[in-house]
């Protein structure tokens, strides 16, 4: 069963960097993204996702249209959480660094309801929607994001709940693995609600964070966990 073979593929969420000319900053930049069904091929948008930014109701929520695109407006140099989620999909959340330009963010990938349910509990979840959970990608580049980088470890602060459970070559969450593989992400489970740091290791490769709120550390991305629902981080490695 293949549950997860686009999940993190398309977009994490990401960092958009300032512009860095002259005058004052804007106050808010226009972002806009696709949403697909991660698991259908070929591609299939999705219509009638709401985004929303999580915790923020002074931002407007949009919605996708028949071709799975959107665009609203999001408050500049600010750290947000976007909730992707319609009858059928999600809830499933960006992780966005805003800068002061525009974002052209690219496509998303949602599981269905049932889809997601059921990553969670092959996790291991015994906690689920009551809980929430994250899922934590790396790839050999940024743009594409189609090659996933084998033989990662991941850590997360707080140490609470279960995980990572690693997705195997066969795209199935495996308990008994103990690093990543080509076939998926990383998928940490009943996890309380509140901000985490997923911390990256490799023995053999240079690798940093990509997609999501800068932690300090390179190899470390924070996130925000909500019950019910899926966030995610995602890394890269050098050649």
């Amino acid at each position: 069963m293949t549950l997860v073979s686009l999940l993190g593929a398309a977009c994490s969420g990401g960092d958009a960097d300032p512009s860095g000319q002259g005058g004052a900053a804007p106050e808010d930049i226009a972002f806009s993204v696709r949403i697909v069904d991660a698991t259908a091929s070929p591609v299939t948008p999705l219509e009638g996702v709401e985004v929303c930014v999580a915790d923020r109701p002074d931002v407007a929520c949009a919605t996708s249209d028949a071709d799975g695109r959107l665009m609203m407006s999001l408050p500049a140099e600010s750290e947000l959480m976007l909730r992707c989620e319609s009858e059928s999909y999600g809830p499933a959340y960006m992780t966005w660094t805003v800068g002061t330009e525009d974002i052209d963010a690219g496509s998303f990938s949602l599981l269905t309801k049932t889809k997601m349910g059921l990553l969670i509990a092959l996790s291991g979840a015994e906690a689920w929607p009551e809980k929430g959970a994250i899922t934590a990608n790396v790839y050999e580049d940024l743009d594409a994001r189609t090659t996933r980088v084998a033989g990662a470890t991941f850590a997360i602060t707080p140490n609470a709940g279960g995980g990572p459970a690693y997705v195997s070559a066969q795209k199935v969450p495996d308990p008994s693995l103990t690093a990543s593989t080509e076939g998926g992400p990383a998928v940490f489970f009943d996890v309380e609600e509140g901000e985490v740091t997923i911390t990256l290791e490799h023995p053999s490769r240079e690798c940093s964070g990509g997609f999501g709120w800068k932690a300090g550390d390179e190899r470390s991305l924070r996130s925000k966990i909500f019950p019910g629902g899926l966030s995610n981080v995602t890394f890269v490695c050098s050649p």
